[in-house]
């Protein structure tokens, strides 16, 4: 370090006014050269230059610094570098920060700038003085003065009013560093960067700016005022909160509103302790756009002082003393106080020492003596830049702040090389090297050709821009012409290839029918375009032009009927349609979608032979015709293939309906169009204007004549008085047995079913009469017959008065109309022999009200008058369990001549109107089967299906099924016009009770029509008639079916017709059968005619037994 030695100082002192001296006596520098303050420094000895060089001279041990200023203010080549040595180049920092700002804020590209609102009102250097308080208060740099009579050294300067600063001199180069960007808005420099120009600030929706609206540039290449801030509109956090024995430092200086975003930290005052974490508060909002202060956590309580130790020969009052507090001492009787009696805690405040800072490579470092407290500033020598902190303060352990700080060495980088141009020369990168550009052929430049490496490492100028000249190219439908010409002829042409300076203009010719892209009234078929670095602007193209109203050929429209469906619009653009619309006569249009369209400047009329409009058709969906067809023209035209009906027909046609189907006619309404007995079928429907004339004729079921029913009513012995001549399709008419005929095999309704009367049947029995039963009876029998009897009743025959001994069948059964009797005949005797003490026989009779029943005894079945044995067991059923119910006794015992209860009767299960229950049938799988047993038990086979089917039934009925078995699966009941409703049960395996029954919908069902039927599951056997056959037997044909179940019996026979049979076989359970022959039968030859007969009637006699 360079000792202060007050001769040396006087030395330095004297030096640098000669050197001053020097300067004030040679030409004047070029202040765009030298800074902004160079007039100025150079008329004031006392100014910080002067300072600023001597203590640099000072501190210098060889005096680099002054003698380099010396001998560069001699030449003016190396003045820039002597002024950087003895002064802080304002204007240099200037140049610097232009340099960098992005060229294209500035739109002008180097016209004066704008300037500032003080030098437009001001001109005078008597209305802009300079206040030498505010720059000091504010630190502000200000540029050379000048006035009226002290004109700018440097030539290309103008003296303007710079604020604070008063007039000074500021030169064309003077720019701003682009704005920051502020949160929640944006500013915007539209006059530019230049000295003068303003920053426009503006605030997004819902918030609101505080600070200046605008900030102008200054001439220390500074933005005047504060940065302004945007914040919430309408948002203020209160007054800071109160922290005691604190100081408040806000982020924001004498802030009197608080803002979201401020924050502000608390300080205790000397003598206090923080306790508590948080000592910073920050204003923030909440979603209703009210601003608090975050909460705060701290207090400053007094610093506590040490123990005092005991006096010797005395006493101190009080203990746990904290800052402020008092401590008083006494002396005990007897002894004097030596020093003060009372002693205050007070803040402690160190006294410390921190060594002498060394001085950085490069560079000095400046301080005040090394107390606490104190601050050392450093500073690096020309070409080199601080790496660190400027200052370093000394802490109260004794040590300097931060880091050490280094001198670098200044170096602005390899300079950007410009597009389309390329770097001539490059001195260097390091401080005050230069670097010169070059742009290359068919290019403009724009922009400083060199730039100087500057103090704060950057260079001093951006690259300049290059721009390119424009190329003249082919346009598709148009060519480009001079600017100027009005001829727009392609005579005029400038030809492909040739090149337009950037910033030079030419115009754009459109051929016929093109123009250039527009949305003005006109047809736009030329324009001006300019060349802007090598791209025409704005962009051109011919496209087809557009179409205008006055144009139109309404004629065109007319002929078709045709009109805008809206007004014309001005002008319509190409390929745009124009919707058209039918005139009101004739308002449907043929094709649809009809427009009319612009084409390359012209109007496209429609053409099409169907595009053209007419009376409204007909919609054929309207009209359909289920089970008939439509004929157009006498050509069936519907019911034959969708692809044969057109959607629509014309106006004025005319359609004919008929029905096809066989079982249909045609109705209009309510009514039929004619009656069934007619050729005549069908009807007449116009399309009139858009509507099909008269009502939808549809085809309804036929109805039934009742000549066709009554006509073979006769021969079934049935006759009806509900059928006149005509029968509706679903009705029923109810039937009875013809005057001579009874008991009905069926139900006595017939249904009319699509013009056929549904197939039945139902027959009646014709009866017997009594005189022809006596007419037929010989003298030795009498019959007790009173009226006509009928089929299937027997009348009781008895020997006639003188005859005894009634031999063969004891009743005469009628047999519809007629008579059988078996070789019955009494013996004429007067008297009749009887056993005493024997009990008494029963005979089994049947009647009508029993017609249904069958009786077994003893395995057999009992015709009329059979004779029953003395305490003989009867078992009975109905002989139709699928359409009867047993109601009664299933078995009967035959007590001395008499049963011992009544005969049962069979019930039948159709009633005499469906409307109550309709009719119920059960059918099984397979239908050879099932067999019935003795007590009425069904036996089917194993995994066989039951159906329920509820006859006549026209709305679905109630089918109900009760059991204790579950069914593998039951259908959805379904129909069948012949036969009814049916439901399927599927795969019954095991046995099971069936309650069944057919119901009126919404209805309880009626007992009576209730079935309950016991079903067995038994085995089933399959004949194998080739190990039948090996033992020389075959199965007697009577007794062959295709499936048997248990204890079914399949008689044998002999296959070569031998005298000698086997009576039968048996189906066993599991499938098996009780097969085991003792011996074949004898040789084919063997046999006789005879035998063969033998055999068969034996069989048949086995069979009966």
């Amino acid at each position: 370090m360079v000792p202060r030695n007050p001769i040396f100082l006087f030395l330095v002192i004297l030096v640098s006014s000669f050197y001053i001296t020097t300067l004030t006596a040679q030409d004047p520098p070029d202040t765009s050269v030298l800074g902004p303050n160079v007039d100025e420094e150079l008329t004031t000895v006392t100014d910080s230059t002067v300072d600023d060089a001597t203590t640099k001279a000072a501190d210098d041990a060889t005096t680099k610094a002054a003698d380099d200023a010396t001998t560069k203010a001699a030449d003016d080549a190396t003045t820039k570098a002597a002024d950087d040595a003895t002064t802080k180049d304002d204007d240099t920092d200037a140049t610097t920060k232009a340099g960098a700002t992005d060229v294209s804020d500035d739109a002008s590209g180097g016209p004066s700038p704008t300037p500032s609102a003080a030098s437009k009102t001001t001109p005078s250097s008597d209305d802009c003085t300079k206040d030498t308080a505010k720059i000091s208060k504010t630190n502000r740099e200000c540029r050379a003065s000048c006035s009226d009579t002290k004109k700018c050294k440097n030539t290309k300067a103008t003296c303007q009013c710079d604020g604070i600063c008063g007039m000074v001199c500021i030169s064309p180069d003077v720019k701003c560093r682009k704005p920051v960007s502020i949160a929640h808005g944006k500013v915007s420099t539209l006059e530019g960067l230049h000295f003068g120009n303003a920053a426009v600030y503006v605030c997004e929706p819902e918030y609101e700016l505080i600070g200046p609206e605008e900030r102008f540039c200054q001439g220390d290449q500074k933005w005047s005022d504060e940065e302004p801030f945007c914040t919430m509109e309408g948002a203020r956090c209160p007054d800071l909160p109160e922290v005691q024995n604190s100081t408040k430092v806000p982020s924001r200086e004498d802030s009197t509103e608080f803002f979201v975003g401020d924050f502000a930290s608390y300080k205790c005052d000397d003598g206090f302790q923080q306790n508590g974490e948080i000592s910073e508060v920050e204003c923030i909002s909440t979603e209703s756009a009210e601003a608090h202060w975050t909460p705060l956590n701290m207090t400053c309580d007094p610093t506590p002082c040490e123990t005092l130790e005991p006096i010797a020969n005395g006493t101190a009052s009080g203990e746990n003393f904290t800052f402020g507090d008092t401590a008083t001492f006494e002396c005990n009787p007897g002894y004097a106080m030596i020093g003060e009696g009372e002693l205050i805690c007070q803040a402690d405040v160190p006294d410390v020492e921190c060594p002498i800072p060394e001085d950085p490579k490069n560079g000095l470092v400046q301080f005040d003596p090394e107390l606490y407290g104190h601050v050392v500033y450093y500073k690096c020598d020309p070409g080199f830049m601080i790496n660190g902190t400027e200052y370093r303060e000394c802490v109260n352990d004794g040590e300097w702040s931060g880091n050490d700080t280094v001198c670098s060495e200044i170096d602005c980088g390899q300079p950007e090389e410009p597009e389309n141009g390329t770097i001539i020369f490059l001195s260097g990168t390091t401080w005050s090297k230069q670097v010169d550009y070059s742009c290359n052929e068919d290019t403009t430049a724009v922009g400083e050709a060199s730039a100087e490496c500057l103090e704060d490492g950057t260079w001093s100028n951006p690259a300049p821009t290059c721009l390119s000249h424009c190329i003249v190219v082919e346009i598709e439908h148009g060519f480009l012409v001079s600017a100027g010409v009005m001829d727009y002829e392609d005579y005029n042409m400038i030809p492909t290839g040739v090149l337009f300076p950037h910033n030079t203009s030419a115009q754009v010719a459109c051929e016929k029918n093109y123009e250039m892209p527009s949305t003005g009234p006109t047809m736009q078929n030329h324009g001006d375009v300019e060349c802007c670095n090598g791209t025409w602007a704005p962009s051109f193209e011919c496209v087809p032009a557009r179409c205008f109203c006055d144009d139109l050929n309404y004629d065109k429209l007319h002929a078709r009927n045709f009109t805008l469906a809206r007004d014309c619009i001005e002008p319509t653009a190409h390929e745009a349609d124009v919707l058209l619309k039918c005139e009101p006569e004739f308002p449907e249009m043929v094709k649809e979608g009809v427009v009319l369209k612009c084409e390359i400047g012209e109007w496209k009329y429609p053409e099409d032979p169907d595009e053209y409009c007419r009376k409204r058709s007909c919609n054929v969906k309207e009209i359909s015709l289920k089970n008939g067809k439509i004929y157009k023209d006498q050509v069936e035209w519907m019911g034959v293939t969708a692809a044969d009906v057109p959607e629509m027909t014309d106006h004025g046609t005319e359609l004919r309906f008929e029905c096809t189907e066989e079982g249909f006619e045609l109705y209009v309404g309510k009514m039929p169009v004619n009656h069934p007995e007619s050729n005549v079928n069908f009807t007449i429907r116009d399309c009139e204007n858009g509507v099909w004339s008269g009502r939808m004729p549809v085809c309804r079921p036929a109805r039934c004549l009742c000549a066709n029913l009554t006509a073979n009513l006769t021969e079934k012995g049935l006759e009806t008085s509900e059928c006149d001549e005509l029968a509706s399709s679903g009705d029923f008419v109810q039937m009875q047995c013809a005057g001579n005929y009874s008991k009905p095999q069926g139900p006595l309704i017939a249904e009319c079913q699509s013009g056929q009367w549904k197939p039945f049947d139902t027959i009646c029995l014709k009866m017997c009469s009594c005189e022809d039963l006596r007419g037929n009876l010989s003298d030795s029998l009498v019959a007790t017959c009173d009226a006509n009897m009928g089929s299937g009743d027997r009348v009781d025959l008895e020997c006639a008065k003188g005859y005894v001994n009634l031999t063969g069948d004891p009743s005469a059964e009628c047999m519809e109309g007629l008579w059988l009797m078996n070789d019955t005949f009494c013996n004429a005797t007067d008297e009749v022999p009887t056993d005493e003490g024997l009990m008494r026989d029963c005979i089994y009779k049947t009647s009508a009200t029993s017609s249904q029943i069958q009786a077994f005894y003893q395995g057999r079945y009992l015709l009329h008058n059979s004779p029953i044995s003395h305490l003989g067991n009867l078992t009975l059923r109905c002989s139709n369990v699928h359409n009867f119910k047993f109601v009664g006794n299933r078995h009967l015992q035959c007590i001395d001549g008499k049963f011992n209860g009544p005969l049962p009767q069979c019930k039948s299960l159709i009633p005499n109107s469906p409307q109550t229950a309709p009719p119920l049938w059960l059918t099984t799988y397979p239908t050879d089967y099932p067999k019935v047993s003795e007590d009425g038990v069904l036996v089917i086979p194993r995994g066989s299906a039951v159906s329920v089917t509820c006859w006549y039934a026209t709305t679905k009925p109630d089918i109900k099924i009760e059991t204790d078995i579950k069914f593998k699966s039951q259908k959805e009941a379904t129909f069948n016009r012949f036969v009814g409703w049916t439901t399927v049960y599927e795969s019954i395996s095991q046995p099971t009770t069936l309650n069944y029954s057919c119901g009126v919908p919404g209805k309880t069902p009626i007992e009576d029509f209730t079935q309950y039927l016991e079903i067995k599951v038994a085995d089933t056997c399959r004949l194998n008639e080739n190990r039948i056959e090996a033992f020389g037997l075959i199965v007697d044909p009577e007794t062959r079916r295709y499936l048997y179940v248990e204890e079914d019996r399949v008689d044998l026979i002999c296959g070569g017709f031998v005298e000698r049979a086997f009576p039968y076989m048996t189906c066993k359970q599991g499938g098996r059968w009780d097969f085991a022959p003792e011996e074949d039968c004898p040789k084919e030859e063997e046999t006789t005619e005879a035998a063969v007969l033998t055999t068969r009637l034996k069989i048949s006699l086995c069979i009966e037994i």
